[in-house]
């Protein structure tokens, strides 16, 4: 259940990182993960900050591997590694 309820929550602040651009700003300055609202602004939208499910993920990951699969230590992660809700 924890881990359920931490995806939906990521799920939503993505979200929320698109829908409320001056909001998302305002708090990566106040945090001090940006230098000022200004940059925050023209560089969030350009973070490619997305919500990928597991399974979409896998496809990617394999897609990926099949180009330098070196870059996965030589194998594919196992099915294991991504998470399916059950």
């Amino acid at each position: 259940e924890g881990v359920k309820a931490y995806l939906e929550q990521m799920k939503a602040n993505i979200g929320e990182v698109s829908s409320d651009l001056e909001g998302t700003a305002k708090a990566a300055a106040a945090l001090e993960i940006l230098p000022n609202e200004k940059v925050a602004t023209a560089a969030i939208p350009n973070c490619g900050i997305t919500w990928i499910d597991g399974e979409e993920a896998k496809e990617l990951v394999e897609f990926t591997a099949n180009i330098d699969l070196k870059q996965f230590g030589g194998e594919v992660p196992a099915d294991e590694f991504y998470y399916a809700e059950k």
